[in-house]
Formats: C-alpha cells, structure tokens, sequence
C-alpha cells in the first residue's frame, strides 16, 4: 500500500492527532448476504471500498464514521456482499480549534488505521460464522514513520523559505 500525502495533509492531521484521544469505537451498521457457500477449497476474490466522513465536531469530541463495502467472488459466481459502518469517537480538549482542513486530514490518515482491526475482525467472525471459507484480511502496514518526518521537514522548509526575506 503506497500512499502519496501532501505533507501539509500530514500536517493537518498532527494538528488534530497531538490533542485527540480515542473514547470509543463503535459498530454502527452490518449488513451481510451470502449467494450460496462455495466448497471449502475454492479460492474467494475479495473487492473492498472504503470511505471515511467526519460526522459530528463538539466540544469535546470528534466522532468519524467508516463505511467498509466487501465482496467476495468466485471465477463462476458472487459469494457474499457485507457492508459494514463504524463510528470512532476521539476526546479533545474543550479549548481545542481546528479547521475543517484539519479534521478531513486527520480523519482520511488516522481514522483509517484505528478502525481497520475492527472491520478485519467482524469480516473473519460473519464469513466463518456464515459457512463460509474464513477471510483474513492482512495486517496494515502503513511508512508512517518515515513519511510523517519526511513531511514535516518539507513543510518547516517551505515555511522558512516564505519568512526569509528576497
């Protein structure tokens, strides 16, 4: 998974990302149908769309809600369709402020990854519980780390040079 940021997006989401903290996560909505099980050995096809929406901003609180679509196939025939909504709710400090930029941004880079273990459990638990053969999705491995200094460096830079006078 590469993924190609605008270091002012990283940015944006450090913003949000120093003073939030994860209160809860929640499943909101599951959807299941199964077409009709496949035997145990035939390989499953898996196509999966995700989106991300900034719900609510309180006071106190950032709620983010991600809506996972999946289906699953074989060469012959669909196998399930499963949809999938959870809510995170995230704590901030009461005098925190944060531009509708910085909210999209920390809800498209962060939000993402702590609600992924949740949508690979329930998708591992419904396809087992439903007959079917098990789906495991594969752990996310996110260069974070190396994109996040890499972005802050570019944008200290870009700030520097926009202070320095001509």
């Amino acid at each position: 998974m590469t993924m190609d940021v605008p270091a002012t997006s990283i940015v944006d989401a450090g913003v949000v990302g120093a003073s939030a903290e994860i209160s809860a996560i929640v499943m909101r909505d599951l959807s299941w149908h199964v077409d009709e099980s496949p035997e145990k050995e035939t390989n499953i096809d898996l196509q999966m769309n995700w989106q991300i929406e900034h719900v609510r901003y309180a006071p106190t609180g950032l709620v983010y809600r991600v809506w996972a679509d999946l289906s699953g196939a074989t060469t012959e025939k669909p196998v399930f369709n499963c949809r999938i909504a959870h809510e995170a709710f995230f704590e901030v400090p009461a005098d925190a402020i944060f531009s509708e930029e910085q909210m999209q941004a920390f809800g498209g880079l962060s939000v993402f990854p702590v609600i992924f273990p949740y949508v690979r459990e329930a998708l591992a638990r419904l396809t087992i519980g439903g007959g079917l053969p098990p789906i495991f999705l594969a752990p996310l491995k996110l260069p974070f780390h190396s994109t996040l200094l890499a972005a802050v460096a570019e944008t200290q830079e870009e700030t520097e040079s926009t202070l320095q006078p001509d």
